[in-house]
């Protein structure tokens, strides 16, 4: 179940993270998957999961983020964090 949930967590970040790269919109992961991933390789012991994905992207990237994401029938804009 943990490893199901897992894979398909890092999964949905390729179906969003590949398509921006192959544009050239920088970005990063952060937030509970980018910790379970650190944790992960230093001390498995402790790693938890969340059940979502976080992304930081500049602001001024967000029209373009959104456009490449309706481009490939993804967009789906969440609340932008000031």
């Amino acid at each position: 179940m943990f490893d199901e949930r897992l894979f398909e967590l890092i999964g949905t970040f390729q179906k969003l993270s590949v398509p921006l790269e192959d544009a050239g919109g920088p970005h990063e992961l952060i937030g509970g998957l980018a910790v379970f991933l650190h944790v992960e390789n230093t001390g498995p012991e402790h790693a938890s999961l969340t059940r979502d994905i976080d992304v930081m992207i500049e602001r001024a990237d967000l029209p373009r983020v959104i456009a490449i994401g309706s481009d490939r029938g993804t967009a789906r804009p969440a609340q932008a964090h000031p």
